[in-house]
């Protein structure tokens, strides 16, 4: 927040999003990939979120987007629920521009088989994970259980082989 950084920066001054991004594409050489990770904007609306996919892709020229599916205001413990909606609009959006760009679904993913109902839902070309992953990082292991299918006694000794 002080450095107005991150999602800050997007919401306060997106043209300088693009103009970082772009240069960074601009002066890489092809083979360096340049992505990036959002997040909703402050008003999550369908116009907002096309502008900030089509900036990205178009004026940063990114070769990745990860879309996180809440807002910067938002997180885990106020919002508990992330807004596949809106990952399923950007991916929509994104591919509409140029469909060779991945997007990655991010939020709402906690256990194994919220991997596979994202990408599922969203149609995104992969998935992100960060608290789920900590808490459980065979989160993306072929087979991996459920927290919720599991005793206690099992999650951590689970825990303890990682």
């Amino acid at each position: 927040r002080k450095g107005n950084y991150g999602s800050f920066l997007s919401d306060t001054d997106p043209k300088l999003v693009c103009d970082i991004l772009s240069t960074l594409r601009n002066n890489l050489p092809s083979e360096v990939k340049v992505s990036a990770k959002i997040r909703l904007p402050e008003i999550p609306t369908e116009e907002n979120i096309a502008n900030r996919i089509k900036a990205l892709i178009q004026g940063g020229g990114v070769n990745m987007v990860a879309v996180h599916g809440r807002t910067r205001r938002e997180n885990k413990t106020l919002v508990r629920e992330c807004s596949w909606d809106a990952i399923r609009y950007a991916v929509q959006v994104a591919k509409q521009i140029d469909e060779t760009v991945p997007i990655i679904a991010n939020g709402g993913i906690e256990y194994a088989s919220d991997v596979a109902k994202a990408l599922d839902y969203t149609n995104a070309d992969g998935i992100m994970s960060s608290e789920g992953l900590l808490e459980n990082p065979g989160i993306f292991l072929h087979g991996a259980q459920d927290d919720g299918d599991m005793t206690p006694r099992d999650i951590f000794d689970r825990q303890m082989k990682y």
